[in-house]
């Protein structure tokens, strides 16, 4: 079985972000952070990065809100970051916020307000957003645009059936590179960026350690005959993107919930952003650059997996069996 998407942009790649917090529901129609109440649960968020084909990216976070118990307002954080680099975050974890409190009940409507941004590609090029500046003080080559970052913010794709229970509750955010950044647009010297980010809940017991179970792992290898073309410079199996689509969790608009892998250039890959489900193994079909895409043909073996707690995470072996560069 195959899912694909109609394109994706590989002038960067997979970002996980785990935010680590702990926040609070509060009483009243609009909260703020604090306002604990009869609160009995806590929830904690990650923030970490898988690397990617850009050479770095920093943003800054200027507030998370979602809408809780009752459909109130809760404001998770509320004053900038500053600006985080995000690709220096593989194999790590960054905390935002510490020790907020929130009453049990459903999460949703999740959203990342965002500020300045810096991109610098591996070219040398620096594209800026929201009068940042870049943390060597390199002079900026373009512009780093954002439709909304900084007014409406970026939804968070959730399970809709997404429920913060009594006790300790972890939630783990994918803050997906690879279709945030996209490219830059033709020569007009600007960079269009439309983040996409999907969440999970999670043990923060497990968070980012390799006894998380819910996760799927593999290999990405080529058939026999197959090479992998030029197609605007070097390619190889890391511009693979594994995709794992839920076959009963759905987000907020009904949509299946889908969650992205990466793939490393020795040939393995990893899917560490998933809920307790059954998925369906597919893959990006079609990776964009500017005026030229690389097209993959692949099977996936098996082509469903389970996820559930305690159980090892599946492994799924892909095999590419065309790969062509296809011009303008």
């Amino acid at each position: 079985m195959k899912t694909a998407f109609s394109s994706w942009s590989r002038e960067a790649r997979l970002l996980p972000l785990f935010v680590p917090l702990m926040l609070a529901a509060c009483s009243g129609s609009d909260s703020p952070t604090g306002a604990a109440g009869d609160a009995s649960a806590t929830l904690s968020v990650y923030l970490t990065d898988a690397p990617g084909d850009v050479s770095r990216v920093w943003v800054d976070v200027l507030g998370i809100t979602g809408k809780g118990p009752g459909g109130l307002k809760v404001t998770l954080l509320d004053e900038p970051t500053g600006l985080i680099e995000l690709t220096a975050l593989e194999d790590d974890v960054m905390m935002l916020v510490e020790a907020l409190e929130m009453a049990p009940g459903p999460l949703n409507q999740l959203r990342f307000i965002i500020g300045g941004a810096v991109l610098e590609t591996e070219d040398g090029k620096i594209f800026v957003r929201g009068g940042a500046v870049h943390p060597a003080a390199l002079e900026a080559t373009g512009e780093l645009e954002c439709p909304g970052c900084s007014t409406s913010g970026v939804k968070v794709s959730l399970s809709k059936d997404l429920s913060i229970e009594e006790g300790v509750n972890g939630l783990l955010l994918d803050f997906d590179v690879g279709q945030s950044f996209g490219k830059e647009a033709g020569n007009s010297g600007k960079w269009v960026m439309r983040p996409v980010l999907h969440g999970a809940k999670r043990n923060p017991a497990n968070v980012g350690g390799e006894d998380d179970t819910f996760q799927i792992r593999g290999t990405v290898a080529l058939a026999d005959a197959v090479v992998i073309p030029a197609c605007v410079g070097a390619r190889s199996v890391d511009d693979f993107v594994p995709l794992a689509t839920a076959l009963t969790l759905v987000d907020e608009d009904g949509a299946p919930v889908v969650f992205s892998g990466v793939t490393k250039s020795q040939g393995t890959f990893k899917v560490k952003v998933l809920e307790a489900d059954g998925y369906a193994m597919g893959f990006v079909e079609e990776i964009e650059f500017e005026d030229a895409k690389l097209v993959f043909v692949a099977t996936a073996d098996p082509p469903e997996v389970t996820v559930d707690e305690g159980m090892p995470p599946p492994e799924v072996a892909y095999e590419i069996t065309s790969a062509t560069c296809v011009e303008g």
